[in-house]
């Protein structure tokens, strides 16, 4: 009865239904690991890409700061014998030049304002004005400026590492100082400027015609009037406003005009802070720039000085007169009376167009070189002392020369200055022709617009 009353599980239904679930269950497991491998390596392409996309867009964005702010910067504008001009070197200075350049506008209009009766002044300084506002209204004439003139700067910089010519901070320290009229030791008292005795004479057949022939006789001529045309040299500027406008190469300048009151140093400080303000606000600059300014200022002063130091105060200079006429026929009349002994001065007063000297003989006075257009100026050098030239032909006519002397002449502090120039720009264009200079066209694209006129209302 207990056998028969007992129910028992059919062990062939248990093991049926066993094999079934494991069944079951292992085909579902490979399924299920399929997909989630699929999904697995598609979730790790999408968060691989998904990285790869947001490092490339980081890192497009972030070059691009990178370039902007650093690396644009040190890309050179041009190079010297391999020696290279940073883009923002060259960036600072054009803001500095054009910085200036505005305050010499706004000084120009505050003159015109005072003088603005006058019609001859009104022209003169709307002129001013104009030349100014045209360089500031097109960026590249600052810029083509400066970058020669700081090819120029690595040519005298490395001059000077061959002398073994240094700037010390201190010497820009006192240079900023001077600029501002600041001098702690006292103001210097200005050197005595040596002069030479001329090295040649007037003969003694040259004055006695002179004396019989023009008024002026016995006396040293008057300085050369027309025709001429007269090239000096433009010294360092003093103030920040006085780059001309038409400068071919613009140089830096100290801040305000030096004054003869005397201040304490906290008041240079204070005056000197506000400029740093102004330069920082008005056009971008930071003391370092200023302080570049100033530091290849006094290279150029030191190496000028070695490069120039056998130049002399003096300068080979010749006395003339002429006869200027308009025609060739006219000349050669004039030049057939003179061989038959007729009277240069009376000659001069009755055919010359030169209202300035007809009177006087046609004197020119004395006169170095590169003070008359050139076809004269060969000519009247060329001819020896009493000597009468043929027909010599400028933009002003036919000219008949005599030359009256020829000898060294001292001359004066700015003649002197101006020889040493002349020489110094010499030298740099025998520099640059020896030596080799890269320009990279980009320097237009990069040459900023700013500071403009805005910044005189602001």
């Amino acid at each position: 009865m207990g056998r028969k009353g007992k129910r028992l599980r059919p062990i062939y239904f248990e093991a049926g239904v066993t094999m079934a679930k494991e069944e079951t269950n292992k085909i579902v497991s490979k399924k299920h690991l399929a997909r989630l491998e699929r999904e697995n390596i598609q979730r790790k392409w999408i968060i691989r890409t998904s990285i790869i996309v947001v490092v490339l867009v980081v890192g497009i964005i972030g070059y691009g700061i990178l370039d902007m702010t650093v690396l644009r910067g040190m890309q050179p504008i041009a190079k010297v014998d391999g020696d290279p001009i940073p883009t923002n070197e060259y960036v600072a200075f054009v803001k500095y030049y054009r910085w200036q350049m505005i305050q010499q506008y706004q000084q120009t209009y505050q003159m015109a304002q005072l003088f603005g009766g006058d019609s001859t002044y009104a022209s003169y300084f709307q002129n001013q004005l104009t030349q100014i506002q045209s360089q500031l209204d097109d960026p590249t004439t600052i810029g083509e400026q400066v970058k020669d003139l700081l090819i120029d700067d690595r040519l005298i910089r490395h001059e000077a590492d061959r002398l073994g010519i240094t700037v010390t901070k201190e010497e820009v320290d006192k240079a900023l100082e001077e600029a501002f009229g600041f001098y702690p030791n006292g103001t210097p008292t200005p050197a005595v400027f040596p002069t030479a005795l001329p090295t040649g004479t007037i003969s003694p057949e040259i004055l006695k015609e002179i004396a019989t022939l023009t008024p002026t006789a016995g006396i040293a001529p008057t300085e050369a009037a027309q025709p001429t045309e007269t090239v000096e040299a433009t010294p360092e500027p003093t103030t920040p406003t006085q780059v001309a406008a038409g400068d071919a190469t613009p140089e830096p300048t100290a801040a305000p005009t030096a004054t003869a009151t005397p201040y304490t140093r906290e008041g240079f400080q204070d005056l000197y802070t506000q400029y740093l303000t102004s330069w920082k606000e008005e056009a971008g600059l930071t003391e370092a720039d200023i302080r570049l300014v100033y530091e290849r200022s006094l290279y150029r002063d030191k190496v000028l000085e070695q490069i120039t130091k056998d130049v002399k105060p003096v300068e080979d200079q010749v006395w003339a007169r002429h006869i200027l006429v308009e025609t060739i026929d006219q000349a050669r009349e004039v030049l057939g009376k003179l061989k038959n002994g007729e009277n240069f001065a009376a000659l001069a007063a009755e055919y010359s167009l030169d209202t300035s000297n007809k009177d006087s003989g046609g004197d020119l006075g004395w006169f170095g070189r590169s003070q008359m257009v050139s076809d004269f100026e060969n000519a009247a050098f060329s001819l020896k002392v009493g000597e009468i030239s043929e027909p010599v032909s400028t933009t002003f006519g036919f000219h008949i020369i005599q030359v009256l002397g020829h000898e060294e002449k001292s001359v004066d502090e700015t003649t002197f200055d101006s020889l040493k120039q002349t020489a110094f720009n010499k030298w740099l264009e025998e520099e640059k022709t020896n030596s080799k200079v890269e320009e990279f066209d980009y320097w237009r694209d990069r040459t900023p617009s700013t500071p403009d006129l805005s910044i005189i209302s602001s």
